[in-house]
């Protein structure tokens, strides 16, 4: 499941720069693609860093995919997607085309699958919901008995060193 999700995170990683490489080349040509609204630079070049932001995130993230790392690009992408497809769909501010549509698809489905991932990591590994500290701590719970135990033994012998006086 690691190998899959790293896989994921390059991949999108990939994605990622595409984009910002493409907005920050061509800026006139990739806006007619995303929005139809009048050309913004400010807004155009934030965005593109944003997605250039991600790619850096994603591919340091795919390195060693820990589970809030993971969850956290999940989120990101889930939410991109969402924020996306409501643009398209319900304020019609982005054009609906082959690259926005494949796009918005696309990043919804890893976001899905890494999150799918991760839970299936966590029920497979049997912690059970517990976390490692939790574990560890009910480990212990035996040695807590041992050491009531010599302590109720200690104030036994002085006890009966009490009543020998």
């Amino acid at each position: 499941m690691r190998d899959q999700i790293q896989i994921s995170l390059r991949i999108t990683a990939v994605f990622f720069l595409l984009w910002s490489l493409a907005m920050a080349s061509e800026p006139l040509a990739t806006h007619n693609l995303i929005s139809v609204g009048p050309f913004d630079t400010v807004t155009h070049a934030m965005l593109a860093g944003s997605f250039l932001g991600f790619a850096v995130l994603l591919l340091l993230g795919s390195s060693d995919p820990r589970d809030d790392i993971t969850g956290g690009m999940a989120v990101m992408m889930i939410i991109y997607g969402t924020v996306g497809a409501f643009s398209m769909a319900g304020s019609h501010t982005m054009p609906a085309n082959i690259y926005t549509v494949v796009s918005i698809i696309f990043v919804l489905g890893i976001g899905a699958s890494l999150i799918a991932g991760q839970m299936q990591e966590m029920f497979s590994s049997g912690a059970g919901g517990k976390r490692p500290a939790a574990r560890r701590a009910a480990k212990k719970k035996p040695a807590r008995k041992k050491v009531a135990k010599k302590v109720a033994k200690k104030a036994k012998k002085k006890a009966a060193k009490k009543k020998r006086r």
